[in-house]
């Protein structure tokens, strides 16, 4: 959904001012975004201040919502990209938005607090629960309840970010996080008459067969994707 010249104009203003409150430069700003894993430049921001982006990147918000300490659901309200009134029902928070950042995260109003590592194996392996310096969490609005923290996100280096639901069952065409022979995919899984289990990774040219005598674990079922700029 793009923004008018009106809530462009607002948005700026708040975020120009939310910034001016902590004393952050642009440039300090970056740094620290940087720190969190958003890598942009200090433009990104002074363009959304400077009311010049119809399409304000809705992972930059939701980090600036984590540094400014401002709830992203109100803001997200103000521009359109949740309804104002409550609702009882899921929808897509970026149905208009998501061929300028690929968002497809089906919303409701429920924010989770989502952990996000920079690989599968810290993600899902057996030091998963030990901190790291290159982790950082997100706000995010999503249809799902993050118990027990089972849901969590994965950086890759084309700045896509893959949501990732631990040990949830993967079913037959479904997208899902897997261990095989010592190395961590992204993967559809395919079930064939015969009950062979293919995975279909878009990384290879060719599908992985599953035998029996391979060392194979379903570690979590992939929930959405959220391209970054």
């Amino acid at each position: 959904m793009k923004l008018n010249e009106k809530e462009m104009i607002e948005l700026g203003n708040f975020l120009a001012e939310k910034r001016k409150e902590k004393g952050y430069t642009l440039e300090e700003l970056r740094l620290k975004l940087q720190s969190k894993g958003l890598i942009i430049e200090k433009s990104d921001i002074q363009r959304i201040e400077n009311a010049e982006r119809k399409l304000p990147n809705p992972i930059l918000l939701c980090h600036l919502a984590n540094i400014y300490e401002f709830d992203i659901i109100e803001v997200y309200k103000k521009i359109g990209y949740l309804p104002k009134k409550e609702r009882n029902i899921s929808y897509n928070i970026a149905e208009e938005i998501k061929n300028d950042y690929s968002v497809t995260l089906e919303q409701n109003e429920n924010t989770q607090q989502i952990k996000i590592y920079s690989s599968l194996s810290l993600a899902l392996g057996k030091f998963s629960d030990i901190e790291n310096s290159d982790e950082y969490t997100l706000s995010l609005p999503i249809n799902e309840i993050n118990s027990n923290n089972r849901i969590i996100g994965v950086k890759e280096k084309n700045n896509k970010i893959i949501i990732i639901k631990k040990d949830e069952e993967v079913k037959n065409n479904e997208i899902g996080a897997f261990y095989f022979n010592k190395s961590w995919i992204i993967a559809v899984k395919k079930i064939s008459n015969r009950d062979e289990i293919f995975l279909i990774d878009n990384k290879k040219d060719y599908p992985i067969y599953v035998r029996e005598t391979d060392n194979f674990k379903e570690m979590g079922k992939v929930i959405c994707e959220i391209n970054m700029i």
